[in-house]
């Protein structure tokens, strides 16, 4: 962070204010990428479920 320079997420939420189709999308966050599964098979991860989990210590508010 620099005290000199806007928050990036503030900059994104008030640019997503102005777009009527995109207003309402900024909630939805997609959970960050679990950097474990670097090196594995894309195709068994997906069969296993293991890509849809989100990375241990990540939790998603719901509603906000």
């Amino acid at each position: 962070m620099y005290p000199d320079k806007r928050c990036v997420w503030v900059e994104a939420w008030e640019g997503s204010r102005k777009l009527p189709l995109w207003r309402d999308h900024i909630e939805h966050l997609q959970k960050p990428v679990d950097w474990q599964l670097q090196g594995t098979s894309s195709w068994i991860n997906l069969v296993n479920g293991r890509d849809a989990c989100a990375p241990k210590g990540w939790a998603r508010r719901v509603g906000h």
